[in-house]
């Protein structure tokens, strides 16, 4: 039986809770005064991903609730280091604004970012949107060995 010293990395895990939120600001948009709140959560396994691999995908939003379309996808990979690297972005009808974070074990990490107006066209001057949530990973953990 191989010590946890000969092992390779131990697994950890990934919780992350998500809320994209779409909103008007101009009283002339007949959508003005609605705001979208869309929420979602997933639980990872470090030893359920692949270094170096496409990752789990996880989309929120997309749909036509208010136009135009917002949705986002919150990606969830392995680096090399075997820690945990999240990739998310808010896709404003094929206008897309990007980020990312490595998050180690151990760690809680708040995330926000905004689709500004004017920062992704002129067609989306009167919208708004913001995705936020947080990372929180365990602890790598041992094997019991005697």
């Amino acid at each position: 039986m191989a010590s946890p010293i000969d092992t390779p990395l131990l697994a950890y895990q990934l919780h992350g809770e998500l809320l994209l939120i779409s909103y008007s600001l101009r009283p002339s948009d007949p959508a003005f005064g609605t705001t979208q709140f869309l929420g979602a959560h997933f639980s990872h396994k470090s030893s359920d991903l692949v270094v170096g691999g496409p990752g789990a995908a996880h989309p929120i939003g997309g749909d036509v609730i208010i136009s135009p379309t917002v949705g986002a996808v919150v990606t969830v990979s392995l680096d090399a280091a075997e820690n945990f690297f999240v990739e998310y972005k808010i896709d404003f009808s094929g206008n897309v604004r990007k980020g990312s974070v490595a998050v180690p074990p151990g760690a809680h990490v708040p995330f926000m970012l905004n689709a500004k107006p004017f920062e992704l066209g002129e067609t989306l001057a009167n919208r708004c949107a913001v995705l936020q949530g947080t990372l929180s990973a365990t602890k790598r953990s041992a094997p019991l060995t005697f």
